[in-house]
């Protein structure tokens, strides 16, 4: 199994346009691929194709909700929050189980956490402590507004302290403030290892159409 938690330096930055964009590519180079994003909140079924859960459902091909988000909250609140507006909290050995039964061999599984790396998922436990249990490499999505330089470097500090692997770190171009992404990964290339990939990925209009992001796994 190749798997590759996909988290970010925080809230709105593309995390859900790159993991669609990239599930996107490896069906159309006819790759298996199982895309998952266990935990959302701010979810509205009303509005289920626009959510990050309709959209990876779209672009992964899967028609159960379920599958793809079956810890779905209301209020746009950390997860911890938002579970205890509605008495529905995670349990995290629960979630971390949820996963590892639904990683299938010789298939690529990509895991969009919810939020930035220290977000907590309950009171105790953040979305670092998830990606430690699962043990799988990290793509660190990152912006290029103002201040997202130091965001990012924060973000990958407390990645490496705790050991875990930073596959990639994607440069996702921001709406607004935008410092340019060259310039950006400029200024965080010396702060990551040699093996870690830099991927520029700019604002377009849809995850359909996003440049070639199969070098993330070395295919072209």
């Amino acid at each position: 199994m190749t798997g590759y938690f996909i988290t970010a330096i925080g809230t709105g930055v593309g995390k859900t346009f790159f993991t669609a964009a990239l599930t996107h590519q490896l069906r159309e180079k006819n790759k298996p691929v199982r895309t998952v994003k266990p935990i959302i909140s701010g979810y509205d079924d009303a509005h289920h194709d626009s959510s990050d859960t309709g959209i990876l459902m779209q672009a992964s091909g899967e028609v159960n909700r379920e599958e793809i988000s079956p810890w779905r909250y209301a209020a746009p609140l950390s997860p911890h929050l938002a579970a205890a507006m509605e008495d529905r909290p995670i349990d995290p050995f629960a979630l971390v189980k949820w996963f590892q039964h639904r990683i299938v061999p010789d298939t690529t599984t990509l895991i969009e956490g919810v939020g930035g790396i220290m977000v907590p998922i309950t009171p105790d436990y953040t979305v670092l402590d998830w990606m430690r249990a699962l043990g799988v490499p990290v793509v660190l999505v990152a912006g290029t507004y103002l201040g997202a330089i130091n965001h990012t470097l924060l973000s990958i500090e407390q990645l490496v302290r705790h050991g875990l692997v930073i596959h990639a770190v994607i440069i996702s171009q921001s709406a607004h403030e935008d410092c340019g992404i060259e310039a950006t990964a400029q200024a965080i290339a010396p702060w990551i290892s040699r093996h870690t990939q830099i991927i520029h990925l700019p604002r377009i209009c849809s995850w359909q159409s996003a440049p070639n992001l199969l070098s993330l796994m070395d295919e072209q």
